[in-house]
């Protein structure tokens, strides 16, 4: 699996988002001002950061039904790319082992029922001093070899069911034998039905064919959730593993849920992959799509200013704050970008309440720099 290139936003680092004035404004004493329009309070305020990386979609499961032995397949309508329900029927076949285990499974349930009521009667005459202890050990030892022998037969007939995409219990079989017979309940098994809600992605029952034990009969794809592989930074873990992340998919943005999957190092590109699961509207196929995925961090307490008040020169950001008597001094600072409101949080240099310069910053700043900033040799 190979990255692109991950673009990190909202970080206070590097060059600011933040508009300047045009230097052709007017020019002014940035020394001395005196005007208070000139100058903007900076307010308390909340910022949450952002990051962006990429990721890759893959689906949340996936499951090929299977034929458990060798079936012939009698009716097949579904097609491929359709869409079915959890427990619809996708087949019907005929399957001589499955009446075999079927018929296996009676016959052992009528086992065990003769044997627990020939203990009980055992009991019975071992109250009434009928018979000896060793009679009712080897009546237990009946109901004992009569109960694994059902259970191993259950085994089998239940492993087949689910290859079947059937999820029924023992009871539930035990019932329909009660009611209608092996015949009658061999007939209603012999069925291939999706175990989920999904998409028929594969299809290999074709009415007429008779297939081998483990060819595939269908595969069937959850398209309603998907896992989102986001490669980031290995110092930016953390990060992601705390915040809330989402994902642009088909012009949806997809909340992603995070796994307890552990964090894998992508060898191409030296990102590290987490993985976050999220659900599609509309089941719709996106397996091994590229999406941008964003994650907002906790917020935090920042001072906002007009964009105009911040300043970049040489990867520098800077204010000019006024130091009380109304000279403004240049405070270097650290940005997040332009909110939509126009202004911009400072991570630090500029605290709540101090006053910035918004006229002319631009000009003043690179009017007289020199005068302004005590450069160290």
């Amino acid at each position: 699996m190979t990255f692109g290139a991950m673009v990190t936003l909202g970080v206070a680092h590097g060059e600011p988002q933040a508009p300047t004035a045009s230097p052709g404004a007017q020019n002014s004493d940035a020394s001395q001002i005196t005007n208070s329009n000139e100058w903007a309070l900076a307010e308390a305020g909340w910022w949450r950061p952002a990051l962006r990386a990429y990721g890759r979609v893959s689906d949340a499961r996936e499951v090929t039904v299977a034929a458990p032995f060798r079936v012939r397949i009698v009716k097949a309508t579904i097609e491929l790319g359709q869409r079915v329900e959890r427990g619809a029927t996708l087949a019907t076949i005929d399957a001589p082992m499955l009446t075999e285990l079927v018929t296996r499974l009676a016959t052992s349930h009528l086992r065990v029922t003769l044997a627990q009521r020939a203990l009980e009667d055992i009991h019975t005459q071992f109250e009434e001093k009928l018979v000896t202890n060793q009679d009712v050990i080897v009546a237990r030892m009946t109901v004992e070899a009569a109960i694994a022998d059902r259970d191993g037969v259950w085994g089998r007939l239940s492993q087949a069911l689910v290859s079947l995409g059937q999820d029924l219990s023992r009871v539930d079989i035990e019932k329909a034998l009660a009611a209608g017979g092996v015949e009658k309940t061999a007939s209603s098994l012999s069925v291939v039905k999706a175990p989920f809600t999904g998409v028929v992605m594969k299809r290999g029952a074709l009415p007429g064919v008779t297939l081998p034990a483990g060819a595939a009969l269908y595969s069937i794809e959850d398209v309603s959730g998907i896992y989102v592989d986001v490669g980031v930074l290995p110092g930016e873990v953390s990060k992601w593993r705390r915040g809330t992340a989402s994902a642009i998919v088909l012009g949806d943005v997809l909340k992603l849920d995070n796994t307890s999957a552990v964090p894998r190092l992508d060898s191409d590109t030296g990102l590290m992959l987490l993985r976050y699961r999220g659900v599609v509207p509309g089941d719709r196929q996106v397996d091994g799509a590229w999406v941008a995925a964003t994650l907002r961090g906790a917020q935090r307490a920042v001072a906002l200013v007009p964009a105009q008040a911040v300043v970049a020169r040489q990867g520098l950001t800077w204010c000019l704050v006024d130091d009380g008597s109304g000279v403004s001094t240049p405070i270097q600072v650290t940005v997040g970008p332009v909110q939509k409101d126009g202004r911009v949080p400072i991570l630090s240099g500029v605290a709540p309440g101090e006053r910035v310069l918004v006229h002319n910053a631009y000009e003043a700043l690179y009017r007289d720099l020199n005068a302004l900033i005590k450069f160290e040799d």
